[in-house]
């Protein structure tokens, strides 16, 4: 995480370095001098501002600009004799402010907590073998009778549980050393899911459907956000 938060950052100080280093460099050629080339001074300002939002356009302005725009401005000081209006100040300050906030918001979306990050797909597929053998072993269960007893139901899940456990555990065991935050917000989420059904088991072996389906209810939230993160991340084995 730490390299990409530099990585990131360079990145970024490198993309808006030419949009600040052309604002700054626009504001001292003098107005006459923009006026005697045919070019205003205020596109090129935009042109500028603009890059450091999309880095793209200062860019590609920083480059007409050196290679047509700069050249005829130098030019006509030189053959006026004008110099160069002074950097003020107050242009160099706003310049840091902007390539620091630029930084920091790179830094804060790196490690944000809901940083969409994405499984690797070396831990994705270790992770589809793992629950292709949890649905091996579900799918071995046998099946309930329609007759089947509410203790016979709730043994059922708890059954399931019990798979669902060991499964978890090879899971988390997979991204020891080496953690990524979607994975483990993805196993989170099955902690949840896991953790609502010893109530659901005992909800049913009472035989009240206004108890035990509200009971079983609280397990649809965090089915549906494994289930969809899975998909998300190529861990298809890992839908139940």
């Amino acid at each position: 995480m730490t390299v990409l938060i530099v990585a990131l950052s360079l990145g970024v100080a490198l993309s808006i370095a030419p949009s600040i280093w052309g604002l700054l460099e626009v504001s001292r050629i003098p107005e006459t001098a923009w006026a005697a080339i045919g070019r205003r001074k205020s596109n090129w300002v935009i042109v500028f501002a603009l890059g450091i939002w999309a880095w793209f356009v200062g860019v590609v302005g920083a480059i007409v600009y050196l290679t047509k725009v700069r050249p005829a401005l130098r030019s006509v000081l030189a053959e006026r004799g004008e110099p160069l209006t002074p950097l003020k100040p107050a242009l160099w300050v706003a310049g840091v402010l902007v390539a620091g906030l630029a930084l920091v918001g790179a830094w804060l979306y790196v490690t944000a907590e809901n940083h969409d990050e994405t499984i690797p797909p070396r831990l994705a597929e270790s992770a589809n073998s793992v629950c292709r053998d949890a649905h091996a072993e579900h799918d071995a269960l046998s099946e309930l009778p329609g007759s089947a007893t509410f203790e016979e139901r709730a043994q059922r899940v708890e059954r399931t549980l019990a798979i669902f456990e060991r499964m978890v555990g090879r899971l988390r065991a997979l991204d020891e050393g080496n953690r990524n935050a979607t994975y483990d917000t993805w196993l989170d989420h099955w902690d949840e899911y896991i953790s609502a059904g010893p109530a659901y088991a005992d909800a049913i072996r009472t035989g009240d459907p206004s108890i035990y389906e509200p009971a079983g209810n609280e397990g649809d939230a965090p089915a549906v956000a494994f289930n969809t993160m899975a998909k998300e991340n190529g861990i298809d084995a890992c839908v139940f």
